[in-house]
């Protein structure tokens, strides 16, 4: 099945252009993040899954310098977290152990700079996943409190359904739920492919692969609960 509305000649075309893109020697990290990034996704749509690790994984290691090199006086709310949300989730699924400590040493003002309401929900649980991290500990009174704050008036509505799904299935695998963790894990793939059929990923790579779902499947792994769900969306 279609994992998104992109066309076999749109996706040649974004290949084309990234594969070239990485031959270019002024290249930033942002820019090598965004070709790697792509190109690990056309790799799963490819159905080339050794490619889509390696791709990843370099994109991975590009998105935690793109963090670190931000000047926390030179950033907007409008900035912080929102971009730098898909790149740490790169990170927490596909980077290597050095990479994701890399991430863990990095401080909040780096990505939540000044503090707004708006995105602190995204903010704290992007601090709650590098925390996680560092320490393999979901704290359940955390995931409760960002359950109700993401509730508040005036909270980002884009990121709004995506941190209620993924914190409450977190908060599932901490109380050792494994039904509820389920029901919300379906419910971030549910997300995902609304928005890549009807909503923001209809045209874009992102549509091809789910890391909202994925961080929660990883992160039940490795709390020893199994989410047991068929989706060409998870890797």
């Amino acid at each position: 099945m279609p994992l998104n509305l992109i066309s076999d000649e749109g996706a040649e075309n974004l290949q084309h252009y990234y594969q070239k893109s990485l031959t270019d020697k002024n290249n930033q990290a942002i820019d090598r993040y965004e070709a790697h990034f792509t190109l690990g996704l056309l790799a799963w749509r490819a159905g080339n899954v050794a490619e889509v690790n390696s791709l990843l994984s370099a994109a991975a290691n590009e998105a935690v310098e793109i963090i670190a090199l931000r000047d926390v006086n030179n950033i907007t709310a409008e900035r912080i977290p929102h971009s730098v949300a898909m790149p740490f989730l790169v990170v927490i699924n596909f980077g290597s152990d050095a990479c994701v400590q890399r991430l863990t040493k990095l401080s909040r003002s780096q990505w939540f700079q000044p503090e707004t309401d708006e995105y602190k929900p995204l903010a704290d649980l992007l601090d709650l996943l590098r925390n996680y991290a560092l320490d393999k500990k979901l704290n359940a009174e955390q995931l409760q409190a960002l359950v109700k704050s993401n509730n508040y008036p005036g909270v980002d509505l884009f990121y709004k359904p995506w941190i209620s799904a993924l914190s409450q299935g977190l908060l599932a695998v901490a109380q050792k739920d494994s039904t509820t963790a389920q029901k919300f894990l379906q419910k971030l793939l549910a997300q995902h492919e609304d928005m890549a059929f009807d909503g923001a990923w209809k045209n874009l790579a992102e549509g091809f692969l789910s890391l909202w779902a994925m961080t929660l499947v990883k992160i039940a792994k490795n709390e020893t609960i199994l989410l047991k769900v068929s989706s060409p969306y998870l890797f």
